[in-house]
């Protein structure tokens, strides 16, 4: 993807890298937002999936993942 707010920005290459590693994804189709702050969650995401972690249920993705480590307990008890 490029992004119109990220030419030229410090970070273009670095954020061209992580998008196309499908790390980071912009907030918009063409705009990524380089000077916004990050939250924990998408700090989580990005963790998660630099960890191959599915995160395709948009944002309840963790807690699905919780689930499933909960559940596999109960099974393994």
């Amino acid at each position: 993807a490029v992004f119109a707010d990220t030419k030229g920005h410090w970070a273009q290459n670095a954020i061209g890298n992580t998008v196309a590693e499908s790390l980071f994804s912009g907030v918009t189709d063409t705009s990524f937002a380089p000077n916004a702050s990050a939250t924990r969650g998408m700090l989580m995401t990005v963790l998660a999936r630099y960890a191959g972690t599915d995160t395709t249920d948009g944002a309840t993705w963790y807690e699905k993942r919780s689930e499933e480590r909960r559940v596999g307990k109960e099974c393994r008890s």
